[in-house]
């Protein structure tokens, strides 16, 4: 091997090291997010479904259009708060 090589062999392997080692804890990162995630709906939704059936009036299962209606009403009662906090009227 010429010497040329042997200096970019020895830049680029350490490189190609940190490369490794970066993208295997990325991966291991995203694996365990992604097991953690299916732990997690293993467990809830058992456990939401119990709730529903020993307290329904509290815990009880909205249609979509109702829950998106339910979540607007409380972005724009927190919006409507914040605006009279900051602009208060007689």
């Amino acid at each position: 091997m010429k010497p040329v090589h042997v200096i970019l062999f020895l830049f680029i392997a350490p490189l190609l090291l940190v490369a490794a080692v970066i993208g295997g804890t990325v991966g291991l990162l995203f694996t365990l997010f992604r097991l953690f995630a299916l732990l997690y709906a293993a467990v809830t939704v058992p456990l939401l479904m119990l709730l529903e059936v020993f307290s329904p009036e509290k815990y009880t299962r909205r249609s979509l259009p109702d829950a998106a209606r339910y979540t607007l009403n409380e972005i724009r009662e927190d919006w409507v708060s914040v605006f009279e906090k900051f602009n208060p009227h007689p």
